[in-house]
């Protein structure tokens, strides 16, 4: 019974320090966090793209960067479908950008 009690211990400790540390490696396994799309700009001629500014889909900038790879030589922004920091994919958008990306 007491190795019982230990191990629900551990294993609750191990479960919040996990769900607590937010980068690309624990935030794609967080249940507690759901895939969301949101926009970005990025340099044109780069295949990575690091600490980019994501906007949600209100203009709102969120409170991270974002680091991916990617490539088209004339594309500048994107929609990244994104899970936290795990970043899943990006479609580049040609004619259907939000308004706030300038």
């Amino acid at each position: 019974m007491k190795k019982m009690i230990i191990l629900t211990l551990i294993i609750i400790v191990v479960l919040t320090v996990v769900t607590s540390i937010r980068n690309e490696y624990t935030d794609r396994f967080n249940p507690f966090l759901r895939e969301e799309v949101s926009y970005g700009k990025v340099p044109k001629g780069k295949q990575q793209y690091e600490n980019v500014t994501a906007y949600s889909k209100e203009g709102e900038a969120l409170s991270y960067k974002l680091n991916f790879t990617g490539y088209d030589e004339t594309g500048e922004f994107v929609e990244i479908h994104h899970k936290g920091k795990y970043v899943s994919f990006i479609k580049y958008i040609k004619d259907d950008r939000p308004k706030f990306l300038k």
